[in-house]
């Protein structure tokens, strides 16, 4: 198994584990998310997973007033080196998908996703917009 996808169980496992929590908002549900990923997961992998959330919550109206910041996810992932194969396209996007899926409030996830990717957000790039 490769250190990818051992990693995604790994952390499909750690996420089952909060989703189940109580009050999972009260705990900041995205921060958790990817404070958990980053427990895992070694850095390209980490980046990568972090920018398809950006990704997933700025596209496919998952948060309809956010739009993604293209050039910006791009130099994220080229900073680290990452070439994503399909099988990690497609194993990131499962997590991604199912922590959306599994998340009760998603007005909620959304204001962290802006909090955390918008303008003066706590990651170090800005990769959402509103639309």
């Amino acid at each position: 198994m490769n250190r990818f996808l051992k990693a995604a169980v790994i952390m499909f496992v750690w996420f089952a584990a909060v989703t189940m929590a109580a009050n999972a908002h009260e705990k900041n549900f995205l921060g958790q998310w990817i404070a958990i990923c980053s427990k895992v997961l070694p850095p390209k992998d980490q980046t990568f997973l972090i920018g398809m959330v950006a990704h997933q919550m700025g596209s496919n109206g998952t948060c309809p007033r956010y739009k993604v910041v293209w050039p910006a996810l791009r130099k994220e992932l080229d900073e680290v080196g990452f070439v994503p194969d399909e099988h990690k396209v497609q194993t990131a996007m499962l997590l991604v998908d199912d922590m959306i899926k599994h998340d009760d409030d998603r007005s909620q996830l959304c204001r962290e996703a802006w909090e955390m990717f918008g303008p003066n957000g706590t990651y170090k790039r800005q990769m959402l917009e509103a639309q």
